[in-house]
């Protein structure tokens, strides 16, 4: 879901696009040219169904932007940051900076996408209703009646499709805030709308599969696309949440390696494979600059990838992860926000700096340890309590 290139911002929010975007806006134009308008609204030019399905197309990503925005308007008014909106394969994600606060402004947050849905489904069937009305069938005018007709339908569907109790829906939103506000427990009302995504999940693909064996060919493979994409965002979901109670009031300083092995970023890769290879026992080096400020870091795998005969001419400055794309934090930060500034990429160590000086560095065994380091800590906590 990461975007490809920036549109803008509408709102003062940034709005992306993923590059799957442009495949499924063709399909679908190609879908409404050759099948939906002519099925509609037969008896016009090839070149007259093009352009309104190019138009019908733009049309739907307009009404799916207006979605997500709805998401992202509503968790602002409702105190949550916003990274960014992008459309892509499946439709379009807002990006929340944080988690709501309240059962109600998740409930507020998740049922605004929706609402906008049925209300641009009821706008485009009143545009449908008044051409229809005034233009009688197999006039030049209709097929804007078949365009309008499908758009009321679609959004309709979307808002319905996305009311489904579970989680990455909206509806899976709705779910979580109700039984949050019901139970107290955000984490177990997570945990119950995630699993309710997986079994939708998997609903989806043995549908996706019965109807491609059917006959039903590419809307059969779409099904089962979907089901795994929601499959594997509601396991990461769950997963999120889990590790968040696992991990909650641990302080990046409880878990940081301390004093973490820093080499200079002109030392050679053949220089380093020499000399600090075997003698350090660590899968990522920082790297300083001549002044001693930390510049990047650099990984056994970065490293690997630099043929032999270019490792005496190649630095690990050269080769490095650059300061600004690595996650960066004070020792007396909780570990669970820092970890939500983790980039997308493989990089996933955290340096920790204080006033500029390098003090830790946090892997991933390490943040492995401290959840289980924590489960032991819950365990021995249960144990010792009065009546156990």
């Amino acid at each position: 879901m990461e975007e490809t290139f920036r549109l803008g911002r509408v709102a003062g929010i940034q709005i992306g696009v993923n590059w799957s975007l442009i495949l499924i806006a063709w399909l679908l134009t190609w879908s409404m040219a050759n099948n939906v308008l002519p099925d509609a609204s037969p008896g016009h030019s090839t070149g007259l169904y093009w352009v309104a399905g190019a138009l019908g197309t733009v049309l739907f990503y307009g009404s799916l932007l207006t979605h997500e925005l709805s998401h992202a308007l509503v968790a602002r008014r409702r105190g949550v940051g916003i990274e960014g909106i992008t459309l892509w394969l499946f439709g379009g994600v807002a990006r929340l900076k944080s988690e709501p606060a309240t059962p109600r402004d998740e409930l507020a947050i998740a049922i605004a996408g929706p609402a906008a849905s049925f209300t641009i489904a009821g706008f485009f069937g009143l545009i449908w209703l008044s051409v229809h009305s005034i233009q009688p069938d197999g006039a030049k005018g209709s097929i804007i009646a078949g365009l309008f007709g499908w758009l009321a339908t679609t959004n309709a569907l979307l808002a319905v499709f996305n009311l489904v109790p579970a989680a990455p829906l909206d509806g899976g939103r709705v779910l979580r805030a109700l039984l949050w506000g019901w139970r107290g427990d955000r984490i177990r009302a997570t945990v119950v709308s995630s699993r309710a995504g997986r079994g939708f999940g998997f609903l989806l693909i043995g549908l996706g599969i019965l109807s491609a064996t059917s006959g039903a060919g590419l809307s059969g493979l779409w099904f089962v696309f979907l089901g795994w994409f929601l499959l594997n965002a509601a396991r990461a979901e769950e997963h999120h949440v889990l590790l968040r109670g696992a991990l909650a009031g641990v302080t990046v300083a409880q878990v940081m390696t301390n004093q973490p092995v820093a080499l200079p970023s002109r030392l050679s890769v053949e220089d380093f494979v020499n000399q600090h290879l075997w003698r350090q026992h660590c899968s990522s080096f920082p790297i300083t600059g001549a002044n001693g400020e930390v510049q990047g870091l650099v990984t056994l795998t970065q490293l690997r990838a630099v043929e032999p005969e270019r490792r005496s001419i190649t630095s690990l400055g050269d080769i490095a992860t650059p300061l600004a794309a690595i996650a960066v934090a004070k020792a007396e930060e909780f570990l669970v926000d820092v970890l939500e500034r983790l980039p997308a990429s493989d990089q996933q160590r955290i340096l920790v700096l204080d006033q500029g000086h390098l003090t830790g560095i946090v892997s991933p065994s390490d943040i492995s340890r401290a959840v289980s380091a924590s489960a032991l800590v819950s365990r021995r906590v249960g144990q010792t309590q009065p009546g156990n």
